[in-house]
């Protein structure tokens, strides 16, 4: 199973997630459980647009997502875009006004084209 979407709502009250098989397939029966860990809202709330790098079909590096003025990072989540089980999530961060992620092909490779988007929940 590969991770290929982690995706907070618009509004921040949900995540949606998504996962493929890789080309090997899985013979048993997998199922994907998201969970949203919730708090009472803090000031200045805000999903930062979302960053999406190019498409095509080469590695990238990492995606950031960068929070609006006078506003400071407090989760990471990205999706790949048409991977389809070939680009899998290897890493994210948050620092003080941005975060990143990064995805990378499978060891197999991919010739599809892909892309990867970032997103940054923040707050002041």
């Amino acid at each position: 199973m590969i991770l290929d979407d982690v995706r907070p709502s618009t509004n921040l009250t949900s995540v949606t997630a998504k996962a493929y098989e890789d080309e090997t397939g899985f013979s048993n029966t997998w199922y994907l459980r998201a969970y949203a860990i919730c708090a009472d809202p803090v000031q200045g709330l805000t999903l930062a647009p979302p960053a999406t790098s190019v498409l095509n079909s080469q590695n990238k590096g990492y995606t950031y997502a960068h929070c609006p003025t006078n506003r400071r990072a407090l989760s990471v989540s990205g999706t790949i875009n048409g991977g389809f089980g070939q680009v899998q999530m290897l890493a994210s961060f948050v620092s003080n006004t941005h975060a990143a992620f990064f995805a990378a092909e499978d060891r197999t490779g991919f010739s599809g084209n892909w892309s990867q988007t970032t997103y940054a929940i923040c707050a002041t």
